[in-house]
Protein backbone atom coordinates (compact mmCIF):
# COMPACT_ATOMS: atom_id res chain seq x y z
CA UNK A 1 0.00 0.00 0.00
CA UNK A 2 2.75 2.47 0.99
CA UNK A 3 4.87 1.77 -2.36
CA UNK A 4 1.41 2.39 -4.81
CA UNK A 5 1.17 5.70 -2.38
CA UNK A 6 4.55 6.72 -2.93
CA UNK A 7 4.29 6.24 -6.81
CA UNK A 8 1.32 7.41 -6.81
CA UNK A 9 3.07 11.40 -5.37
CA UNK A 10 5.89 10.78 -7.32
CA UNK A 11 3.87 10.66 -10.57
CA UNK A 12 1.74 13.65 -9.29
CA UNK A 13 4.90 15.61 -8.79
CA UNK A 14 6.26 14.63 -11.73
CA UNK A 15 3.38 16.08 -13.79
CA UNK A 16 2.78 19.28 -11.91
CA UNK A 17 6.41 20.16 -11.88
CA UNK A 18 6.65 19.96 -16.21
CA UNK A 19 2.69 21.72 -15.92
CA UNK A 20 4.55 24.40 -14.22
CA UNK A 21 8.00 24.36 -15.86
CA UNK A 22 6.36 25.11 -19.35
CA UNK A 23 3.76 28.14 -17.82
CA UNK A 24 6.86 29.71 -16.23
CA UNK A 25 8.69 29.35 -19.40
CA UNK A 26 4.96 30.46 -21.27
CA UNK A 27 4.72 33.63 -18.96
CA UNK A 28 8.42 34.34 -19.53
CA UNK A 29 7.90 34.60 -22.80
CA UNK A 30 4.92 36.45 -23.17
CA UNK A 31 6.05 39.81 -21.82
CA UNK A 32 9.02 39.57 -25.19
CA UNK A 33 8.92 41.00 -28.55
CA UNK A 34 10.86 41.46 -31.28
CA UNK A 35 9.96 43.65 -34.15
CA UNK A 36 11.23 44.61 -37.47
CA UNK A 37 11.20 48.05 -39.36
CA UNK A 38 12.26 48.66 -43.04
CA UNK A 39 12.19 52.74 -43.94
CA UNK A 40 12.07 54.49 -46.87
CA UNK A 41 14.65 54.58 -49.85
CA UNK A 42 14.72 56.31 -52.97
CA UNK A 43 12.72 53.62 -54.80
CA UNK A 44 10.20 51.62 -54.57
CA UNK A 45 10.97 49.75 -51.30
CA UNK A 46 8.75 48.31 -49.19
CA UNK A 47 8.29 50.33 -45.67
CA UNK A 48 6.64 48.65 -43.16
CA UNK A 49 7.17 47.83 -39.30
CA UNK A 50 6.20 44.56 -37.94
CA UNK A 51 6.27 43.59 -34.20
CA UNK A 52 5.68 39.72 -32.70
CA UNK A 53 5.28 39.23 -28.68
CA UNK A 54 6.04 36.22 -27.09
CA UNK A 55 2.47 34.77 -27.44
CA UNK A 56 2.91 34.85 -31.02
CA UNK A 57 0.57 37.52 -31.86
CA UNK A 58 2.25 39.84 -34.98
CA UNK A 59 1.20 43.56 -35.74
CA UNK A 60 1.45 44.94 -39.17
CA UNK A 61 1.81 48.50 -40.25
CA UNK A 62 2.36 48.45 -43.73
CA UNK A 63 3.04 51.82 -45.45
CA UNK A 64 3.81 52.64 -49.46
CA UNK A 65 5.03 49.96 -51.50
CA UNK A 66 3.43 47.48 -49.92
CA UNK A 67 0.29 45.07 -51.22
CA UNK A 68 -2.08 46.83 -48.95
CA UNK A 69 -1.53 50.12 -46.16
CA UNK A 70 -2.69 49.77 -43.22
CA UNK A 71 -3.02 47.48 -39.95
CA UNK A 72 -2.63 43.66 -40.16
CA UNK A 73 -2.82 41.27 -37.17
CA UNK A 74 -1.57 37.42 -37.70
CA UNK A 75 -0.73 34.82 -35.26
CA UNK A 76 2.31 32.48 -35.29
CA UNK A 77 2.25 28.68 -34.28
CA UNK A 78 3.91 28.06 -31.16
CA UNK A 79 6.94 26.64 -33.12
CA UNK A 80 7.73 29.46 -34.87
CA UNK A 81 7.72 31.87 -32.04
CA UNK A 82 10.01 29.72 -30.28
CA UNK A 83 12.44 29.49 -33.48
CA UNK A 84 12.64 33.38 -33.65
CA UNK A 85 12.82 33.84 -29.77
CA UNK A 86 15.75 31.20 -29.53
CA UNK A 87 17.19 33.05 -32.93
CA UNK A 88 17.16 36.25 -31.16
CA UNK A 89 18.26 35.16 -27.90
CA UNK A 90 21.22 33.77 -29.22
CA UNK A 91 22.62 37.06 -30.83
CA UNK A 92 25.10 38.89 -28.60
CA UNK A 93 23.08 41.89 -28.28
CA UNK A 94 25.49 43.88 -25.29
CA UNK A 95 28.32 43.54 -28.09
CA UNK A 96 26.75 45.11 -30.84
CA UNK A 97 26.67 48.77 -31.81
CA UNK A 98 23.05 50.73 -32.07
CA UNK A 99 23.68 51.57 -35.93
CA UNK A 100 25.44 50.05 -38.61
CA UNK A 101 24.79 52.79 -41.61
CA UNK A 102 26.86 53.67 -44.25
CA UNK A 103 27.03 56.61 -46.00
CA UNK A 104 25.16 55.81 -48.63
CA UNK A 105 21.42 57.58 -47.64
CA UNK A 106 19.39 56.29 -50.42
CA UNK A 107 19.22 52.75 -49.02
CA UNK A 108 16.51 51.49 -46.92
CA UNK A 109 17.70 50.70 -43.61
CA UNK A 110 16.35 47.70 -41.18
CA UNK A 111 15.86 48.05 -37.28
CA UNK A 112 15.05 45.37 -35.07
CA UNK A 113 13.94 45.70 -31.64
CA UNK A 114 14.50 42.95 -29.22
CA UNK A 115 12.99 42.40 -25.48
CA UNK A 116 12.58 39.91 -23.02
CA UNK A 117 11.28 42.15 -20.25
CA UNK A 118 9.61 45.13 -20.38
CA UNK A 119 12.67 47.39 -19.96
CA UNK A 120 15.23 45.67 -21.28
CA UNK A 121 14.63 46.84 -25.05
CA UNK A 122 17.53 46.81 -27.30
CA UNK A 123 17.24 48.90 -30.78
CA UNK A 124 19.55 48.38 -33.80
CA UNK A 125 19.86 49.83 -37.02
CA UNK A 126 21.65 49.00 -39.88
CA UNK A 127 21.89 49.11 -43.94
CA UNK A 128 25.26 47.39 -44.96
CA UNK A 129 26.96 44.24 -44.56
CA UNK A 130 28.64 45.39 -41.95
CA UNK A 131 26.14 44.83 -39.33
CA UNK A 132 26.99 41.37 -37.68
CA UNK A 133 26.20 38.36 -39.53
CA UNK A 134 23.70 37.10 -37.06
CA UNK A 135 22.11 39.88 -36.71
CA UNK A 136 21.21 40.20 -40.52
CA UNK A 137 20.19 37.00 -41.06
CA UNK A 138 17.63 37.71 -38.05
CA UNK A 139 16.39 40.44 -39.98
CA UNK A 140 16.09 38.36 -42.90
CA UNK A 141 14.23 35.72 -41.14
CA UNK A 142 11.68 38.19 -39.51
CA UNK A 143 11.40 40.07 -43.46
CA UNK A 144 10.51 36.43 -44.40
CA UNK A 145 8.41 35.71 -41.92
CA UNK A 146 6.31 38.97 -42.62
CA UNK A 147 5.99 38.26 -46.64
CA UNK A 148 4.69 34.68 -45.37
CA UNK A 149 2.26 35.60 -42.64
CA UNK A 150 -1.63 35.38 -43.19
CA UNK A 151 -2.20 38.98 -42.41
CA UNK A 152 -5.74 40.00 -41.52
CA UNK A 153 -6.98 43.68 -41.51
CA UNK A 154 -7.76 45.06 -37.87
CA UNK A 155 -10.76 46.57 -38.35
CA UNK A 156 -11.24 49.99 -37.98
CA UNK A 157 -13.74 51.64 -35.13
CA UNK A 158 -13.95 54.66 -36.62
CA UNK A 159 -16.55 56.12 -39.00
CA UNK A 160 -15.26 59.07 -41.52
Amino acid sequence: MNYKMSLTLLFAAFFISCHSGRNISKNLLSQAFISIEKTPCYGTCPIYTMSIDGDGRALLRSGDFMDEAGFFYATLQADSVSSIFRHAKACDWDSYDTTYMNQYLDFPSTIVRFSIHAKDTVTVQYNTINAPAELRLLGNRLELLQAQMDWKPVASKLKL
